[in-house]
C-alpha cells in the first residue's frame, strides 16, 4: 500500500528534524506539508490572517523544494487554527495514512499550561502517528563567555 504522509511543520529547527525520516521511508506516494498559524482576535484580522498564510506558504514552498528529490507527490497546506485540531482535520480531509511530526521540548510549566500538540494528536488521531523527538537547539556560546558567569 502506498503511504500518504502528513507532516506538520511549525517552522522551528526542531520541527524540521522530521525531514530526514521522510527520505528513509519506502512506499511513500504522497506527502502533505502543513503549517498552521494560530488565529488572532484583533481588529483587521483579515489582513493579519492573509499575511500569516502567505508567510506559511512561502515557508512550505521552500521545504517542498528541499524535498524535490523524493519520488512522492508533495502538497502544501497553510491554515489558520489551533495546531492539534488543524492537524487532525487535515489528516481526515486528505485521507492520510500516517502523521509524522516532531515533539518540541518546552519547559514543564509551558507544557502544563498549553499541553503538547504531539500528545493531543497521538491521543485523537484516526491514523498512526510517528513522533520524532527533536533535539533542543542550542544557542551558540558568546565569544569570550566562560562557564563561570555572574548571571
Amino acid at each position: 500500500m502506498k503511504e500518504h504522509i502528513l507532516v506538520p511543520l511549525s517552522g522551528t529547527p526542531e520541527s524540521m528534524s522530521v525531514l530526514p525520516h521522510l527520505r528513509a521511508r519506502r512506499g511513500v506516494a504522497e506527502i502533505t506539508l502543513l503549517r498552521t498559524e494560530l488565529p488572532a482576535s484583533v481588529e483587521g484580522f483579515d489582513l493579519l490572517r492573509d499575511a500569516a498564510i502567505a508567510h506559511a506558504r512561502s515557508f512550505l514552498l521552500k521545504v517542498k523544494r528541499r524535498l524535490s528529490g523524493l519520488k512522492a507527490r508533495i502538497h502544501i497546506v497553510a491554515a489558520v487554527g489551533a495546531p492539534a485540531e488543524t492537524i487532525l482535520e487535515v489528516a481526515r480531509e486528505k485521507k492520510v495514512s500516517l502523521i509524522l511530526l516532531s515533539s518540541t521540548h518546552r519547559p514543564s510549566f509551558a507544557r502544563f499550561l498549553f499541553g503538547s500538540v504531539a500528545e493531543q494528536v497521538v491521543r485523537r488521531s484516526p491514523v498512526p502517528v510517528v513522533v520524532i523527538p527533536s533535539e533542543p537547539v542550542r544557542e551558540p556560546e558568546t565569544a569570550g563567555a566562560g562557564k563561570h558567569s555572574s548571571f
